[in-house]
């Protein structure tokens, strides 16, 4: 496959059309019941094909991917257990009407967005950010990892076509996407670990969606939507303020390459 700057920008924009029309068609086609269930197919296949696309690529060192695997894939799936646990004793608990299918219905697109988010924006987008600026070492990481968090944020404009969020809302997500993406990216060059991550990743999800998604809570403060927009910024800010320096500080001390194994020819 092609290298260019441009073949890269368009196959970010078609991930960007297939997401906003697969959710559009599921939502058109299948009952509600199966909708969770249909959103974790499509990002499964989008996962597939993004594997696809780093086969093709070659531009991956696929042994820094799996680094410690016995031992980040042994503590991913205590964290997952110990997740749905919590959540399954928390719908016993607060006697909420919610199936198992449901539930684990909910995981599953929680797992599968974290999954192939991370491959997709950490290992791909990551990869071609390397080889289009000739990545060759550590000295200039921190500006790649800035690009690939910065270009993850903004694929979450396609939640503009969501009715579910408003602009400002949109807004926030895209600013806490890029910080997020600034913390799994050091993470995944730092522990070299993929499956680590991107379980990392759906849990973040699994949480902070539960209120919406899993319970239905329908919010019922008053408080204006831009005084809101205005208390997440200043949050979101500070929280930068001390993400930012600790990813960058990490980074400068990683001297092993995570990609670019074609990069210097």
């Amino acid at each position: 496959m092609k290298k260019s700057l441009s073949i890269t920008l368009i196959i970010i924009v078609a991930f960007m059309l297939v997401n906003i029309l697969g959710k559009r068609l599921i939502s058109e086609v299948l009952a509600e019941e199966f909708q969770l269930l249909g959103l974790a197919l499509l990002r499964v296949l989008m996962l597939v094909f993004t594997l696809w696309l780093l086969f093709t690529d070659e531009l991956v060192q696929w042994k820094y991917l799996f680094k410690n695997n016995l031992f980040f894939t042994s503590l991913s799936i205590g964290l997952i257990a110990i997740s749905i646990y919590k959540v399954s004793n928390r719908i016993l608990i607060e006697d909420r009407i919610i199936t198992d299918f449901k539930h684990y219905s909910y995981f599953a697109q929680c797992l599968s967005v974290g999954f192939f988010e991370e491959f997709f924006s950490r290992v791909f987008v990551f990869a071609r950010i390397c080889y289009h600026f000739k990545y060759s070492s550590s000295k200039n990481i921190f500006s790649y990892v800035a690009i690939s968090s910065i270009i993850f944020g903004f694929l979450h404009l396609t939640n503009l076509f969501n009715p579910s969020y408003d602009v400002l809302s949109v807004f926030t997500q895209i600013v806490f996407a890029i910080m997020i993406g600034f913390v799994f990216q050091t993470l995944l060059l730092t522990f070299k670990n993929i499956l680590f991550v991107g379980a990392l990743h759906a849990l973040i999800n699994y949480y902070g969606m539960l209120k919406t998604e899993l319970f239905e809570v329908v919010s019922t403060d008053n408080e204006s939507p831009i005084i809101a927009f205005r208390d997440s910024m200043i949050f979101l800010i500070l929280i930068g303020v001390i993400i930012i320096p600790i990813c960058y500080f990490t980074l400068r001390k990683n001297q092993n390459l995570l990609y670019g194994t074609h990069v210097s020819n």
